[in-house]
């Protein structure tokens, strides 16, 4: 709970108590474990295609760099699809059956890559376990959220979604590590492993959040999104767009400027700045207010992308991925905590699904409209204009939030003049 202002107690030493308290709520928390545990499993996994999809398009099927990044696109657009749906399908059917439901298509997707024989093929498997992940990941994000108390859902998001930041961490770097070292097929062989354990861990989950089915119509649209959230959400079709580029051309751009190892090293150190600054952006967030934390990380997310333009070194890759790490990783976890901070208990599923809705769109669609321009004028040119657009995303968060919203300002203050 937020701390109070008149004490007299050392603030540095409470904030430190109450994080600590916090952290072993979360751990005696059965179903918060669980759905962490599954959420690392199947993004680990979902990490490994969504960096490599590009790639091997390129290299199995001789696919146009436009192709392949609309190859990588299809995932990204599945993965909206998905969500749309998950929202309502929640309600019907509750959290639980959803992500089952969610886990096992997800298995039978990574199934069908065995016989991904052509683009089209593969194109279509790709589309499929997006789809499959967009339900799995709002169903996991929807049962999170009643797992937490209104008071910290900023920090325990942030520690939940470091599952997501390991995943990120370890996941591009074992799919090209997989790839250089035994193929394409023991990529697939062990992304299905990681899918099955997760359909597993699924079973598991005790007591699950029980949801109000009243209201189950298809045809009412407030019933897939929440339109409380999707103005604020805007910004999630701006802040992404780099790193939808990222993930499809990253390792393409490393190998031209002769710096391969360097893309699988962006998002090991990205992940693990990530690790660190989370839980620290997550307290930020419940104590100070949103406006602390987002501003920030849009500003860190477009130098990401700037420095990366540039970067004809290791060095200045893993700079990038600080960076990346500071900026956009946070972004997310504080967009998707922001958007449940919106809205009634209620309407958690729609919140998160309309947040990540956009998120996904954006990540969908850039790789192919930005390849483009990558192939006509080079990486450096691609990834400079990203980082124009992305700097004017913190306009549009003023205009559609930020203004409406100022800091804490006499808890801020109280907590400065303690340091």
């Amino acid at each position: 709970s937020p701390l109070d202002p008149s004490s007299k107690d050392n603030g540095i030493a409470r904030t430190f108590i109450s994080t600590t308290d916090d952290l072993k709520q979360l751990l005696l928390n059965r179903n918060f474990i669980l759905i962490t545990l599954i959420n690392f499993l199947i993004m680990l996994g979902d990490y490994q295609y969504f960096v490599t999809s590009a790639l091997f398009s390129l290299k199995l099927f001789n696919a146009h760099l436009s192709e392949a990044g609309f190859i990588s696109g299809l995932m990204v657009v599945g993965c909206f699809i998905g969500r749309f749906f998950t929202g309502n399908l929640i309600n019907l059917l509750g959290p639980k059956k959803t992500l089952i439901i969610g886990a096992v298509s997800t298995l039978l997707s990574t199934l069908c890559s065995l016989v991904a024989f052509n683009l089209v093929i593969f194109g279509f498997e790709r589309f499929w376990f997006g789809f499959s992940i967009g339900m799995l990941s709002t169903a996991t994000g929807t049962i999170i959220a009643y797992c937490l108390n209104a008071s910290m859902q900023g920090f325990g998001i942030s520690i939940f979604s470091l599952s997501t930041a390991l995943s990120l961490a370890l996941g591009p770097f074992i799919a090209l590590e997989v790839y250089q070292n035994f193929g394409v097929s023991t990529v697939d062989v062990e992304v299905n492993v990681l899918c099955a354990l997760g359909l597993m861990a699924c079973f598991l989950i005790k007591n699950p959040p029980h949801l109000a089915k009243a209201n189950t119509s298809f045809f009412k649209i407030s019933n897939y999104i929440d339109f409380r959230v999707l103005k604020f959400a805007t910004t999630a079709l701006i802040i992404p767009i780099g790193y939808g580029c990222i993930s499809a051309y990253l390792a393409a751009m490393c190998e031209e400027r002769q710096i391969a190892d360097a893309a699988g090293l962006f998002f090991l150190v990205g992940a693990f700045v990530t690790i660190l600054s989370r839980p620290v952006f997550g307290r930020l967030f419940d104590k100070f207010g949103e406006n602390l934390v987002m501003y920030p990380a849009i500003i860190f997310a477009s130098l990401s992308l700037l420095i990366l333009a540039m970067a004809n070194s290791a060095f200045l890759v893993v700079i990038s991925a600080i960076f990346h790490g500071l900026g956009l990783s946070n972004f997310q976890s504080s967009g998707q905590a922001l958007a449940l901070k919106l809205v009634d208990r209620s309407r958690y599923a729609q919140a998160t699904s309309t947040f990540f809705m956009l998120w996904d769109f954006s990540l969908g669609i850039t790789p192919s409209i930005f390849g483009l321009i990558a192939h006509y004028w080079g990486f450096a040119v691609m990834f400079e204009v990203l980082a124009l657009i992305v700097f004017l995303g913190a306009v549009l968060y003023y205009f559609v939030h930020g203004k409406d919203h100022p800091l804490k300002k006499r808890l801020f203050k109280a907590q400065a003049s303690k340091l």
